[in-house]
């Protein structure tokens, strides 16, 4: 039996670290992932990170123990899981560059053509595998929603902070600081809206997937949370764009790092987008297998 996981404590502390940091949340938000998956299929214990995919390895890699690989498919009615020794000098792991932002987003890559360690094996019934490897997708899911929630915090803050100490209000306005232009409220307003409809999206959707996190087919938590997570895609680069519109020219020069927010924000969108595209969003609305309101 697996320990216990809290899910909205880890999506707490995941976005708190993206504050800071998008590259060392994603790494918090694998290593949460991994080590749940490893101890719910009942892998010995230590750090560890995962490969789900044969080919990337989360979890943040380099501090990990031991390294789970999960086959990629199973035949018959077992699976056989690698369990690796992460300093094994026959392990090739090469470090995953993002290349656009998330410069702190540690993850490792498989080499293609080089064989892996033998390691120690772990055999688990391929129905346990199939439904820890949901639960993995669901925690894994909501954990990079909270990477975007707390890359937006983040920002926020710091536009708060750079229109009250930096910003000038238009020329002619007749005011004294930016804080006092009625357009400028407005904006930050709205802002601020949209990233609290975001919040209450995705703690229906955190709710859903803690609530049953543990059932074979959570079909209302799955709904509810590609539905945030869309929104979040939605609504996270035009977020940072507007926000940045208004504090205007100055803070697009990359000594006030607004730039950051914009590269990990889209560099997050494009290698973890939602687990389900929005074809299957709109298919679940035709066919009421929706998240009712």
């Amino acid at each position: 039996m697996s320990e216990p996981f809290d899910l909205a404590a880890a999506s707490l502390a995941v976005r708190a670290s993206a504050l800071d940091d998008a590259g060392a949340a994603i790494v918090l938000a694998g290593h949460y992932a991994a080590n749940d998956l490893a101890r719910h299929l009942g892998a010995p214990t230590a750090r560890y990170a995962v490969s789900t995919d044969g080919v990337r390895v989360i979890g943040g890699w380099s501090q990990a123990e031991r390294i789970l690989i999960v086959p990629i498919r199973t035949e018959g009615s077992e699976a056989r899981l690698i369990l690796l020794d992460r300093h094994d000098p026959d392990l090739h792991l090469t470090r995953a560059e993002p290349g656009f932002g998330l410069s702190g987003a540690e993850e490792g890559l498989l080499p293609a053509n080089v064989p892996l360690p033998d390691g120690d094996s772990l055999t688990v019934p391929a129905a346990v595998l199939e439904s820890a490897l949901a639960r993995h997708r669901l925690i894994a899911a909501s954990l990079h929603l909270a990477v975007v929630q707390g890359t937006l915090d983040g920002f926020l803050d710091r536009a708060v902070g750079f229109l009250k100490a930096r910003s000038t209000p238009w020329y002619g306005a007749g005011l004294a600081h930016a804080t006092d232009d009625p357009h400028a409220l407005r904006t930050l307003g709205l802002l601020f809206a949209r990233r609290n409809a975001l919040d209450a999206l995705a703690a229906e959707a955190l709710a859903a997937v803690g609530a049953t996190l543990d059932q074979d087919h959570p079909s209302d938590a799955v709904s509810r949370l590609d539905i945030a997570r869309h929104y979040a895609k939605l609504l996270a680069r035009t977020l940072v764009n507007e926000g940045i519109g208004l504090l205007g020219a100055s803070s697009a020069s990359g000594k006030h790092g607004f730039d950051r927010f914009w590269r990990d924000i889209a560099t997050h969108e494009l290698h973890y987008p939602p687990h389900r595209d929005a074809e299957a969003l709109g298919r679940d609305f035709i066919t009421e297998t929706r998240a009712a309101p």
